[in-house]
């Protein structure tokens, strides 16, 4: 069976070189054109992503307190790191731009929400609570209590290993304030 073509309708034929569309990516409420991403453009990305996601997404959720936002909080940093992927993919390591982009965001956003957080631990506190003797809900607790800064430098320290200077430097800020934060954690 032929199917005719009405006049002057043009049906594009395919070519050997076929470009690769701009895509746009969204990185929370901003949406950037990475340009023109074929996968010679993201060659190493895909490696690096399975690399870091779990360490990344663990340091989010410790931050943030909450999956679903340590979640979009890791999307959204690997997102900023395939727009930015021709930059970031020659580092020594890409995968602490990741952490520093993901860190500094679950702080903004845990102390954007830092009135609500506050509220929920004045209400548990007024109810009665059973101990829990599971160390990871004990561990909750005790980080849901900290300033953003001081949650976020007890996960690059003692969770992800990272020495105090490189801790302040993903935080931005002076090895001296990390280790006040650092030390009013404790």
């Amino acid at each position: 069976m032929t199917t005719s073509v009405p006049p002057g309708l043009k049906i594009p034929q395919p070519t050997a070189e076929r470009s690769v569309p701009e895509r746009p990516i969204a990185v929370g409420r901003k949406a950037y054109y990475a340009g023109r991403v074929g996968e010679s453009a993201l060659e190493g990305f895909d490696d690096l992503f399975h690399e870091e996601q779990d360490a990344i997404l663990r340091a989010a959720y410790l931050v943030t307190g909450n999956q679903a936002i340590a979640a979009e909080v890791a999307q959204d940093a690997f997102a900023q790191a395939i727009v930015h992927w021709d930059k970031i993919r020659h580092y020594d390591r890409p995968g602490a731009w990741i952490r520093r982009v993901a860190i500094r965001q679950a702080v903004r956003i845990r102390r954007r929400d830092g009135r609500r957080y506050k509220l929920m631990i004045e209400a548990s506190v007024t109810k009665p609570q059973r101990r829990s003797s599971d160390p990871s809900d004990r561990l909750e607790a005790a980080l849901g209590v900290l300033t953003p800064k001081q949650r976020a430098m007890i996960v690059l320290h003692y969770f992800d290993d990272l020495p105090v200077n490189e801790a302040a430097e993903i935080l931005g800020c002076r090895p001296a304030t990390a280790s006040v934060h650092l030390h009013r954690a404790r």
